[in-house]
């Protein structure tokens, strides 16, 4: 909800897709040893969306 944009479905989808695709892809690509970090890059790219984007991906300025 919070990568999406409040209040947004389309946000709402979006940022679940986002957040299950790096869950997910992570470990793929990361090193056997390093697979933890995924759960850092989920966090990584919340504060990349709220610095770029306060409102959200898809939320409205209020």
């Amino acid at each position: 909800m919070i990568i999406g944009g409040l209040g947004s479905v389309k946000g709402a989808v979006a940022g679940s897709v986002l957040y299950g695709m790096v869950i997910a892809f992570s470990p793929a690509y990361l090193p056997a040893d390093y697979t933890f970090y995924s759960i850092i890059f989920t966090f990584v790219i919340l504060a990349v969306v709220l610095a770029v984007r306060p409102n959200g991906l898809y939320g409205a300025a209020e």
